[in-house]
């Protein structure tokens, strides 16, 4: 049986955290130094901590982390079109969130903007993956 358009997306998103997280833990430690989990723990709302007082990040606050501090620790190293990705990538993983079904063209766009976010972030090589996914879509 043929993969859903919604499929292909969610199958992309649950790969970028792995990749996504430690750019952001030290593009943050970098702007912040010793405080940046104090100031993690202070501005990102919602986020969930573990037992030993790490942040335990998923897709949504990663993503919602680096607009959180945007001008501190992305603004020098990524550009406005990466912001973009980055608020399109959090709709559509809150669209998986809710269930929303996808139409192919919105699968591959979904899928693409993943692919050339994650080559913003030099993780070519996941990217080249999930440019495949778009591809067969």
């Amino acid at each position: 049986m043929a993969k859903s358009a919604r499929t292909y997306v969610f199958e992309s998103q649950e790969r970028i955290p792995d990749v996504l997280r430690p750019f952001v833990e030290t593009r943050v430690k970098a702007a912040l130094g010793e405080r940046w989990l104090d100031e993690i723990r202070q501005r990102v709302k919602g986020l969930n901590w573990d037992k030993k007082g790490k942040p335990s990040w998923d897709q949504l606050y990663l993503l919602k982390t680096m607009n959180i501090f945007w001008n501190e620790a992305f603004r020098d190293t990524l550009g406005p079109r990466d912001r973009a990705y980055v608020n399109e990538l959090i709709s559509v993983r809150n669209d998986l969130a809710h269930d929303k079904k996808f139409s192919y063209d919105e699968a591959a766009r979904a899928v693409e903007t993943m692919a050339l976010f994650l080559e913003s972030i030099g993780a070519g090589e996941l990217s080249t993956d999930i440019e495949k996914s778009r591809d067969t879509i």
